[in-house]
């Protein structure tokens, strides 16, 4: 398919896809459906902090068996080793609980609002040029597919900052289109 074909079909659709909220909004709440509920999260939380003080008491009790001379200096330093090592990576591990934490309420804020970010947006698609237009497109969309008479456009909403590993992240939408149906196949219709 020629490019000045082409170029109209994918900005009609992104324009398309900017006026259904609904697709993204389902997307990041599949990408939620991964984290822990908010019920779970403050269980995990005390279960973290709990294992963390029985290990700082077990220290607290070889240091009294040492002190008692229950136990050598060297049965003294392994078991203390071995139980700030446990420490150590409880610690970690609720570093990144909190940071998942903070994560899943970033991509909460970004449900709510991403109507009103969606209609500000498409309000200004038409008066664009061809630079904005472009760097719309090389924004949202991830793949375009060509086969026969059809056109399958694939997104992927960029999400800077969400990552707690500080790589690019990318939100796939479950949004195709083609040519022959001329519609938007939402999740919705597509049963996800």
């Amino acid at each position: 398919m020629r490019a000045d074909r082409l170029d109209p079909l994918v900005w009609n659709d992104i324009c398309r896809l900017l006026r259904i909220p609904q697709v993204i909004t389902e997307a990041l709440r599949r990408a939620h459906a991964g984290e822990l509920l908010v019920d779970d999260t403050s269980a995990r939380l005390h279960q973290l902090q709990r294992a963390c003080r029985k290990a700082e008491r077990q220290i607290e009790r070889l240091i009294d068996a040492f002190t008692a001379e229950v136990l050598t200096l060297e049965e003294l330093k392994t078991g203390r080793t071995g139980l700030q090592e446990r420490i150590r990576i409880l610690t970690q591990q609720e570093r990144e609980f909190r940071r998942g934490q903070h994560q899943q309420m970033h991509l909460a804020a970004l449900c709510t609002n991403i109507g009103a970010l969606c209609q500000a947006i498409h309000s200004g698609l038409q008066t664009l040029d061809f630079a904005g237009r472009r760097k719309i497109v090389e924004l949202l969309v991830d793949w375009v597919i060509l086969s026969h008479e059809d056109i399958e456009i694939r997104y992927a909403i960029p999400l800077a900052g969400v990552s707690t590993a500080g790589k690019k992240e990318t939100l796939p939408l479950p949004y195709r289109t083609h040519t022959g149906v001329a519609q938007p196949v939402t999740p919705f219709e597509q049963g996800l």
